[in-house]
């Protein structure tokens, strides 16, 4: 790297580097696809939580923040839309089944905001994606976490060997999301 890069990298305010990344890029398209397929189920539900995802993806990685408001509505459009089709299927345990998954990755993610391992919007983000992978099955809800968790510790090694000390976990939670839900339909 040249000297008149350094120079033009240090003039750049820390929001305009962050919202560089190709994370938003890379992620976005997944989360809509998966929205797309996962019209199987309660598709209103699955539909609300990819464009819930999309906005606060993209707030994670330009701002290190979930706004409160965006998951809240988030979530509120997505228990609605379940409660919906457990009332139009009479499948009354499967909303039992994503609500109580939901609770527990909830409980985990706040354990870990307790100990300053992630912030808390990711605390109320675990909740709401668990409620909606919830619904197709704890199986679901497994692969949602599982590739959740490969592609954050892809992103953290990245961050680490760029020199940052904190990564957008919203990226690594949409694409988890949206890999489960593929693989839910």
């Amino acid at each position: 790297m040249s000297l008149a890069q350094l120079r033009v990298l240090e003039a750049r305010k820390p929001q305009q580097l962050r919202t560089s990344s190709r994370w938003p890029q890379a992620v976005m398209p997944v989360v809509a696809a998966a929205g797309a397929v996962a019209a199987t189920g309660p598709a209103l539900a699955t539909a609300t939580t990819a464009a819930g995802l999309t906005v606060m993806t993209r707030l994670d990685v330009a701002e290190h923040r979930i706004p409160t408001r965006v998951v809240h509505v988030t979530a509120a459009a997505v228990v609605v839309a379940l409660a919906v089709a457990a009332v139009m299927t009479g499948e009354w345990g499967r909303l039992v089944c994503a609500g109580l998954a939901a609770v527990v990755a909830a409980a985990v993610f706040a354990g870990a905001w307790l100990v300053g391992g992630v912030g808390f919007g990711d605390v109320r983000l675990a909740g709401v994606v668990t409620l909606t992978a919830g619904w197709h099955g704890l199986d679901v809800v497994l692969a949602l976490w599982w590739w959740a968790s490969i592609v954050a510790l892809v992103g953290s090694l990245a961050a680490r060997r760029r020199g940052e000390k904190q990564i957008a976990l919203a990226p690594a939670i949409a694409m988890g999301w949206a890999l489960a839900m593929v693989l839910a339909a």
